[in-house]
């Protein structure tokens, strides 16, 4: 408790038509409506009626050059067009602007707040041509559904734009001719909040290399959606589908969860380098994906697959029916993988890679499964680094289908295809040596 201490009461904003707070010096006041009329606050010469002993110029009256933000509140009425002349008329100091009574912005309405940073409109859903002339880089309108591309470029600027409401879109640059919004290549975009089941379609936001946060539950229907959005703060994102487009987080370094309904997604298709050089990503179950692209989880350096999940181990579940060249390439902290269904597969499955050389790398390889028999995958020329490299594989158990052929087989070696014949026929082959290799039956 401080003794002596005054209490004031609070001053109630909404009691009041409008306010103009008192400011420091310059153009640093606050001018907000609450009710009535626009146009009632000014006098004939457009200066803000105001009767207070510490107002500057005529003893009562606000100039508008003093003013800095502008704060117009849903229950005033709409404005007319000689009102947003008015507005328009607050000049170049003005730099944050709340305009609530309104649904539409007309054509060069506001074109010379040039001097605007923010602006926030929740019920505007239509905008006139120039209607804005200002760098914005925080941009909240809520129920525009941002479909006019030749408007969008004047309000949301590559060189500028932040932070962007933009929940009344319903789909993203998805489709062909173009359409609908797209942010790709905003590299200064940090935050943007979408609608629930936002279909989210080809680079949307390929290239926003500072974006930390989406907010809302997006679906992706379009490859390279955020490929390249490696800002440190960029580790969690919400999606409506199990179906994970090719390139679509590619390049996402920090990215940690990718979740639906609140767990990580269990995908059930993954595109192509879908997550390659998602060097954060750690947890996956993969046992219900009946296709994984080629290099969909390369240079996954942190990825584990599914953890504890049986008897405390570390278990990455692959459902796929072909393991893809470098599908998990230089994913070096993978211990225990479970092929369920696979019957082949390419080069350096569970590999190096060029940017991940063994001889930099610890791997932790320890036991690979196919749940079925396999046969070596036809055309393929193995060179013997597809189980963890060519040094390592020797530390890695082998447990294969009680079917699989003894021709794939020879003592604790797996017998693949290194060259070909002109007619197809293996000419000579490799032999992957294991720790052991062990028949057993598929669970």
């Amino acid at each position: 408790d401080f003794k002596g201490f005054m209490e004031f009461p609070a001053l109630d904003i909404n009691a009041y038509d409008y306010l103009v707070t008192k400011g420091e010096s310059g153009s640093t006041r606050t001018l907000i409506v609450n009710g009535g009329k626009f146009s009632d606050i000014f006098d004939a010469n457009n200066k803000i009626k105001w009767a207070d002993s510490e107002s500057r110029d005529n003893g009562n009256l606000v100039a508008r050059s003093e003013i800095k933000t502008v704060i117009i509140n849903s229950n005033v009425t709409a404005l007319t067009d000689a009102e947003f002349a008015i507005l328009n008329g607050f000049g170049t100091q003005v730099t944050s602007l709340t305009l609530n009574s309104n649904t539409e912005i007309k054509a060069n309405a506001l074109k010379n707040l040039t001097g605007l940073t923010e602006i926030d409109m929740q019920n505007v859903t239509k905008i006139g041509n120039n209607a804005f002339n200002a760098n914005l880089a925080k941009v909240i309108l809520p129920a525009y559904n941002f479909e006019d591309l030749t408007i969008n470029p004047q309000i949301l600027k590559k060189a500028n734009l932040k932070y962007l409401d933009m929940s009344g879109v319903s789909v993203m640059n998805a489709g062909f001719p173009a359409k609908g919004l797209s942010l790709q290549g905003y590299t200064l975009l940090e935050t943007v909040i979408v609608k629930d089941g936002l279909k989210v379609g080809a680079n949307a936001f390929n290239g926003c290399s500072a974006l930390k946060s989406v907010t809302g539950k997006i679906d992706l229907v379009g490859t390279a959606a955020f490929k390249d959005c490696d800002a440190s703060g960029f580790t969690t994102i919400n999606i409506m589908n199990t179906d994970i487009p090719a390139n679509t987080f590619e390049g996402c370094a920090n990215l940690k969860n990718v979740k639906k309904d609140g767990n990580q997604v269990a995908p059930t298709s993954v595109g192509t380098q879908a997550f390659k050089g998602c060097a954060a990503l750690e947890e996956m179950n993969l046992a219900n994906a009946t296709e994984i692209g080629a290099e969909a989880f390369m240079d996954c350096k942190a990825f584990l697959g599914t953890k504890n999940a049986d008897n405390g181990k570390n278990v990455l579940y692959v459902g796929a029916a072909e393991i893809k060249d470098n599908t998990f390439a230089g994913c070096v902290k993978l211990e225990y993988v479970y092929f369920k269904n696979a019957t082949t597969f390419g080069l350096n499955i569970l590999g190096e890679t060029a940017t991940n050389a063994e001889s930099s790398n610890t791997y932790l390889l320890k036991e690979v499964k196919f749940g079925e028999a396999f046969t070596p995958k036809a055309g393929v020329a193995y060179v013997g680094t597809e189980f963890g490299g060519t040094t390592k594989v020797a530390a890695v158990k082998l447990f294969v289908n009680p079917n699989q052929g003894v021709s794939t087989l020879d003592d604790n070696k797996l017998v693949l295809p290194a060259t070909y014949n002109a007619d197809g026929s293996v000419a000579t082959t490799v032999k992957i040596a294991f720790t052991s290799i062990t028949k057993e039956a598929k669970f």
